[in-house]
């Protein structure tokens, strides 16, 4: 398991976050889920072939959690699933559905069994599901933890080859919730409670860290987080930067260093390669392109990259464009 995956299930698992996932992308905000209604579930679904073989078919999600409503002296249950996706995967729709359909069978398969013997009628028996019997509801949803779009998969029907109109509307759909902070507005995000809307925050970011530290001189949550929470952001951008274990910390001295760290490796080792390519070729353009060959590469940002060349070859913004230019466009 990557970092990534372990840490977001660490912070997932909190009630409080997983509640707010849930509650903001899927009823407005309102506190439908109850942090301290949740109990922690076996992630796995489990179905057994035969009631007294052997024989199973198993899958795992990442967290699944039972939320308790009550309602004068009824009681009733729903059953979420939380999927963290680093990647795009196109198939995210049939997986979620063959999660809901195994833990329906594994729901049916113990109702059967705990009634053998004590149908009511030949019907119920034959059917194996009593007449006033009822299925505890699934609702999946995945956090996209990237700041790329997802582009499909979010219906069945996008893997589907469906050659009309017609056949579409009689072909079953199925249709899965996806939090995707690169199609979220800034204001969005930050309604999603303070440490979820700093993990989405830092994922839409991820690649672009003058917004990022800009984001977070704005939104003073930043400044006091919890270690889950920190953690799954070192994560997510990928910063090697140590964390000690303590009540709140500050990120936005981490994501500074952070930044510096790989803006001064990248003029470094730019410079170097600068070096190497100036004495084969003769000329500054070899060093200047093996600095900002570098930085590209490191993801240092381009107004980072402008000002350093023009601070280090002297020359105008006008001119340091064009050499950023010359070299993006050989590279495509």
């Amino acid at each position: 398991m990557g970092k990534l995956d372990y840490w977001s299930k660490v912070f997932f698992e909190k009630p409080v976050n997983f509640a707010n996932a849930f509650n903001h992308s899927l009823f407005g905000g309102r506190r439908v889920i109850l942090p301290e209604t949740l109990t922690s579930q076996n992630p796995k679904e489990v179905f057994q072939l035969l009631k007294h073989s052997k024989l199973y078919i198993e899958r795992e999600r990442d967290i699944l959690k039972m939320a308790t409503f009550k309602r004068g002296d009824n009681i009733s249950y729903v059953l979420l699933g939380l999927e963290e996706q680093s990647f795009f995967d196109p198939t995210i729709s049939l997986r979620c559905l063959f999660y809901e359909v195994l833990n329906y069978t594994e729901q049916l398969q113990k109702m059967e069994w705990k009634q053998d013997g004590t149908f009511a009628s030949r019907e119920e028996m034959l059917a194996k599901f009593p007449a006033n019997a009822k299925l505890i509801p699934i609702i999946p949803l995945v956090v996209f933890l990237s700041n790329r779009e997802w582009p499909t998969g979010r219906r069945l029907h996008d893997i589907l080859d469906i050659p009309s109109k017609e056949i579409s509307r009689v072909v079953n759909d199925y249709s899965v919730h996806i939090i995707t902070p690169r199609l979220m507005t800034d204001r969005q995000i930050l309604r999603y409670g303070r440490e979820l809307s700093m993990v989405l925050m830092s994922a839409k970011y991820a690649s672009d860290n003058d917004t990022l530290q800009e984001q977070m001189k704005q939104h003073k949550r930043f400044q006091s987080m919890e270690y889950e929470t920190a953690r799954l952001i070192t994560a997510i951008t990928h910063m090697n930067n140590r964390i000690k274990k303590k009540e709140k910390i500050d990120m936005t001295q981490k994501i500074r260093a952070w930044s510096d760290y790989y803006l001064e490796k990248g003029i470094t080792e730019g410079i170097e390669k600068g070096f190497v390519k100036g004495r084969e070729e003769g000329r500054m353009e070899g060093r200047m392109e093996g600095s900002i060959m570098t930085m590209l590469d490191l993801h240092i940002s381009h107004t980072q990259i402008l000002n350093h060349l023009v601070e280090k070859f002297s020359i105008s913004k006008e001119q340091a464009q064009n050499e950023i230019n010359k070299l993006t466009s050989k590279k495509k």
